[in-house]
């Protein structure tokens, strides 16, 4: 389930035997966000030995950050708010079956028993 304490998402453990994670704040997220954009600059970058919140660039470009990470708290959200409604009407088979990351033929023979 997701909870909304002080306006930031986060999953709790559910009844059932279901793994859950717990979503990262805002600022966990747009930090993350940054880091890898960081990581793809070259050692002569002017930004290259800048640090995350860095005092000397404008409030307004962390903010950016924080706008892409509600983003994928938004979508992380929606996301889970559609399969918890699909799994209570009965829609949803588990979920690592269900990933397009799964051979839908492997999927079938473990169904059926076959290879």
């Amino acid at each position: 389930m997701i909870d909304k304490p002080n306006g930031v998402s986060t999953l709790s453990a559910e009844e059932n035997g279901i793994l859950t994670l717990e979503t990262p704040k805002a600022e966990e997220i747009a930090r993350a966000i940054w880091q890898r954009q960081h990581a793809a600059l070259s050692a002569e970058s002017l930004s290259y030995h800048t640090q995350w919140r860095d005092q000397s660039i404008p409030p307004r470009f962390w903010d950016e950050f924080l706008l892409d990470a509600h983003a994928v708290l938004l979508l992380l959200h929606e996301k889970h708010s559609d399969y918890q409604n699909a799994r209570e009407i009965g829609n949803v088979e588990s979920p690592i079956a269900a990933s397009p990351a799964v051979d839908p033929h492997a999927r079938h023979c473990a169904r059926d028993g076959t290879s």
